[in-house]
């Protein structure tokens, strides 16, 4: 009797185990930085989420990360499953989480790069190309992005232009703090992503340079996913079928970066972001020299 009882606690708790292993993945947490409202992040991301969980027949958790080092911690400690991704913040998670590549996202250029902006507010006449930002202030996006910090200040010092030539400068939260901050006044230019740029009106701002490719955001998967739900997040993504009306009603309600669609790419995508990284490094101008 003795025998049977413990027999069946064994298939209980292994039963339970079982079941919760399902449960979990039933459910699959999708990750993003939180670069605007999160109600805006919300109305932009919802909708792509739940389209990803009538194709795949599971359920997609939105989950919004504060800031970039946010999406970073929040997939060493497994608290998300999928996040979408750039530059630095990639690198910095290969070095804590296994990831798996899904694909990456196609820029309004139909490449997975992306390019930015250095911009001075429209009306300043004493400001009209690189060389003239000596003396004044600049802002640049967060330290851990690669369109409006990496990026951009790779390309000011090799034009000759380093921090130390600006009056002062600071580190803003997210690209569209940088562009009110220009608005306002409260510093003379700055850096963004072009996709940042595009949402404010053309004539408030001058563009000084636009910056060489860099690569782009890409969606990875952690470790916790099944290879074969990452297999099929990755073959849907990569052959979306805009001829379809279901998938054409939804697309207009995804955020404006995911309209242009999907890539595929391999680990070898983001070796610029590496090199350039190592580069302002040697030089004092990037990461703990700084």
């Amino acid at each position: 009797m003795r025998r049977l009882v413990v027999a069946l606690c064994v298939l209980l708790f292994c039963l339970t185990i079982t079941n919760s292993t399902a449960i979990a993945r039933d459910v699959l947490r999708f990750g993003v930085i939180t670069l605007n409202h999160p109600l805006v992040m919300y109305r932009h991301y919802l909708p792509f989420t739940d389209y990803l969980a009538k194709r795949l027949g599971i359920e997609i958790e939105l989950v919004l990360a504060a800031d970039y080092q946010g999406i970073v911690d929040a997939m060493a400690e497994e608290r998300v499953d999928i996040a979408l991704l750039a530059g630095v913040s990639y690198l910095k998670v290969q070095e804590t989480t296994a990831t798996r590549l899904i694909c990456a996202v196609r820029s309004q250029e139909g490449t997975p790069t992306s390019r930015s902006a250095i911009v001075v507010r429209a009306d300043r006449q004493d400001i009209r190309s690189l060389h003239e930002l000596k003396g004044h202030s600049f802002a640049f996006g967060s330290k851990d992005s690669t369109s409006s910090y990496l990026g951009p200040l790779g390309y000011l010092v090799k034009h000759g232009i380093t921090p130390e030539d600006f009056s002062h400068w600071q580190n803003f939260r997210t690209h569209d703090a940088v562009i009110r901050a220009l608005l306002l006044g409260k510093v003379d230019a700055g850096a963004v992503s072009k996709e940042a740029l595009a949402k404010f009106p053309a004539e408030s701002l001058k563009v000084l340079a636009i910056t060489p490719q860099l690569p782009g955001f890409v969606l990875v998967s952690t470790a916790n996913v099944p290879e074969d739900l990452h297999a099929r997040l990755q073959t849907l993504l990569l052959n979306l079928n805009y001829q379809d009306p279901e998938l054409a009603s939804s697309l207009e309600r995804w955020s404006p970066m995911l309209r242009a669609g999907f890539t595929g790419v391999d680990e070898s995508h983001y070796a610029p972001v590496q090199k350039l990284m190592h580069e302002l490094e040697a030089q004092g101008f990037y990461g703990d020299k700084r």
